[in-house]
């Protein structure tokens, strides 16, 4: 898989390898093997039975929304972040070119929080 986030003249790419398997396809993997070893062993108690069907449930309901929910907050937070970098570099370039007036304006415009 390949990301790329482009802003202004900068361009930044992650990459992730497709042998790389994520935590949550890993802990899917996991579950899918026990529960596989569980149906293979024979017969279960309903009890057992009912945790597993709990687990899977919680799984998908809760715990990979929050995960998705999650990465899409940090995915922000990243950019904003690209951003606030790729401004302050270009007003460092205005400030070196000799352009002060111009550096000093763009300085009192920047927004920080």
């Amino acid at each position: 898989m390949r990301v790329a986030f482009v802003a202004a003249a900068a361009a930044v790419q992650v990459e992730v390898s497709s042998h790389e398997q994520s935590p949550l396809s890993a802990l899917k993997t996991e579950f899918a093997a026990v529960e596989a070893e569980i149906k293979s062993a024979g017969k279960i108690t309903p009890g057992v039975y009912a945790t597993v069907q709990k687990l899977q449930s919680m799984v998908t309901s809760i715990i990979e929304p929050a995960i998705v929910e999650s990465h899409a907050a940090d995915q922000l937070l990243v950019l904003t972040v690209f951003r606030e970098i790729i401004a302050c570099d270009a007003t460092y370039k205005k400030f070196l070119n000799g352009d002060k007036m111009a550096a000093l304006t763009a300085l009192k415009s920047v927004k920080t929080e």
